[in-house]
């Protein structure tokens, strides 16, 4: 697994059960320290860990909020950083002492960040991402606070890909592009399972998120074509996840949606061996097993669960339900 440099510093805890252990070192929660010392406790791991000086905006005296969470599977690292307002500051010194020696795709969850990267100014706003060598200096500053998160890649990875830039790299790609919100879609798609990745799993996405990302830095298109149908996928995937009890949630509805074609949207899906409408239907009966298996849902009837996951006919649930398990959806109660 790929971990900040100073990581090894700090303890890592397993966080979830499963095939393997896995590990999530909590880099940094300032919930843990006493509130007189926590502004400062979190400007030392800062340092020590990710080699960044903090410069505080105002004066710090008593409770600062704080928190890091960083996930990793080789070699693909993954952080989400949220802190109260303060300045970062990555210069020489910060970066002789913490070499990073990866890239780093930074999205903007916030507000927005006042950058100076390797001499280059410009301002981020909700949504925007930022491709930038990790170990070009810095300076950035919260409009209100931090709320970010990184990706960081092999600069290996990534290179092949490029199309011929400046370095060290810097990209602004405002979230206003159309490959802005495609490259985020893979992102949000990818953040949730990286801990259950294989390595050969891991370096597979590594691959298709850096020609995602090439081409949002104005790399020709048409190599990465895969890369892009992926996305386009993931995209679509999400889209159904966000309006699964909806009914009416059929081809057109998402690809209008997605500002796709309904043709597009079902050549997307040809070379998974599933439809659009399978995977719908899946989707929904997994969700109501779940429900149907929990104990919270006890006093909730079959019917119920059925229509809150968005079957529309209960014979047409049932079938299905019977098709996909081998069993009927009252035969799980008794299990709970």
């Amino acid at each position: 697994m790929t971990w900040p440099p100073g990581a090894d510093r700090l303890h890592r805890e397993p966080y979830r059960d499963g095939r393997q252990t896995l590990l999530n070192p909590l880099l940094i929660d300032t919930a843990t320290v006493e509130p007189s010392e926590q502004y400062a406790w979190y400007t030392d791991q800062l340092e020590q860990v990710f080699g960044i000086r903090s410069e505080p905006v105002l004066t710090r005296a008593g409770r600062y909020n704080a928190r890091i969470d960083v996930l990793a599977s080789s070699p693909l690292t993954y952080m989400t950083f949220r802190a109260e307002n303060n300045g970062g500051v990555r210069l020489r010194r910060q970066i002789s002492q913490v070499e990073w020696g990866h890239y780093c795709v930074y999205r903007e969850l916030g507000n927005g960040i006042l950058f100076d990267l390797a001499g280059r100014e410009f301002t981020t706003s909700r949504g925007d991402l930022v491709v930038y060598d990790g170990d070009a200096t810095m300076r950035s500053r919260a409009k209100a606070s931090f709320n970010h998160a990184i990706w960081m890649l092999p600069r290996a990875t990534l290179d092949p890909h490029l199309p011929l830039l400046p370095r060290p790299l810097v990209v602004h790609i405002p979230a206003t592009l159309g490959l802005t919100g495609l490259a985020i879609a893979y992102l949000d798609a990818l953040a949730a399972p990286i801990g259950d990745l294989s390595d050969e799993q891991a370096g597979l996405v590594a691959d298709n998120l850096a020609r995602l990302i090439a081409i949002a830095c104005g790399a020709a298109s048409r190599p990465h074509g895969e890369a892009i149908r992926t996305a386009k996928l993931d995209q679509i995937r999400q889209y159904v996840r966000a309006h699964l009890t909806l009914p009416g949630l059929d081809p057109e509805m998402a690809a209008g949606g997605l500002g796709m074609s309904v043709r597009q949207l079902h050549l997307l899906f040809e070379p998974t061996g599933e439809t659009f409408g399978q995977y719908v239907r899946r989707l929904r009966l997994r969700h109501c097993r779940l429900a149907l298996e929990s104990p919270l849902t006890r006093q909730r009837s079959v019917a119920d669960i059925a229509f809150s996951c968005g079957f529309a006919s209960l014979p047409t649930f049932y079938r299905a339900f019977q098709a996909e398990f081998g069993l009927a959806p009252g035969d799980l109660r008794p299990a709970a």
